[in-house]
């Protein structure tokens, strides 16, 4: 048996009747520390200024901001056998009044709905004591999204999209061959995006974009002291600098002295 408690998840709004008129959409907020009557609605309750009780207080929290109030005042409702102050503020919202922690805890009321724990019992005919089957619910309203991301392929092969054999990249091996013919299509007409080598990254226009060091001209500079690499650093660092002079990414300056030492850093694919 599958047991689906009710949803009711919805705020609880009631009306209620207040100074002979039936005031709708009335919020019980047992978040909020205040009774709160908004100053559009109290003028159309035609309550007088005169009856307000002078507040310098502020609300908190509210809207995310604080909200000064402007005056407080005692109105009997048609629930409870006394009455409620509330706090007067200007603006107004979805709500006319928001009926807070001290009107409920003059009622003695929750709007917490408890959902009663029953076990389903069965005896089966073979059995000599009752077994309990009990079913266990996630009251939480948030569920897991039904629609879950697609895994990674594993599995890939390379094909080639530009006339030279080194310039590829990877699909599934699952396509077929039908499925396989648009996306290698697809790159092929814009393999003007990839950068196989440094040549096709001419850069950015310093006019659209500049990077400069955020040095403070107080600073007292400092050379590093000159650091031998060893032998196999020594030619990584030869051929990267040759690619970058070659396409202009770097160029050659002269110093009197060593200012810094090239630090190495081993990639994933072993370079």
């Amino acid at each position: 048996m599958r047991y689906e408690p009710p949803r009711q998840d919805k705020p609880m709004v009631i009306s209620v009747v207040t100074t002979e008129y039936k005031v709708e959409s009335v919020l019980i907020d047992q978040g909020s520390s205040a009774n709160i009557l908004y100053w559009s609605t109290y003028k159309k309750l035609g309550l007088p200024s005169a009856s307000l009780e002078v507040c310098s207080g502020t609300l908190y929290g509210f809207a995310g901001e604080q909200v000064m109030i402007k005056g407080v005042i005692e109105l009997e409702t048609t629930f409870g056998e006394r009455g409620h102050v509330h706090s007067i503020i200007h603006g107004g919202g979805r709500y006319n009044i928001i009926m807070g922690r001290p009107t409920l805890n003059k009622l003695g009321g929750s709007n917490r709905r408890w959902v009663e724990y029953r076990p389903i019992t069965e005896l089966p005919s073979d059995a000599k004591e009752p077994t309990v089957n009990v079913l266990d619910l996630d009251l939480d309203p948030h569920c897991e999204p039904e629609h879950e991301r697609p895994l990674l392929v594993e599995d890939l092969k390379e094909v080639n999209i530009e006339p030279w054999p080194t310039h590829k990249t990877r699909i599934g091996i699952t396509l077929t061959k039908e499925e396989e013919s648009h996306p290698v299509s697809f790159l092929w007409r814009n393999r003007d995006v990839f950068a196989w080598s440094l040549a096709d990254m001419p850069g950015i226009d310093s006019k659209f974009l500049c990077h400069r060091l955020s040095i403070s001209p107080k600073s007292r500079p400092i050379a590093q002291k000159e650091r031998k690499l060893g032998e196999e650093k020594r030619r990584a660092v030869r051929e990267e600098t040759r690619k970058l002079l070659v396409v202009g990414f770097i160029r050659e300056i002269q110093y009197p002295t060593w200012i810094a030492n090239v630090v190495m850093v081993k990639k994933a694919s072993g370079k």
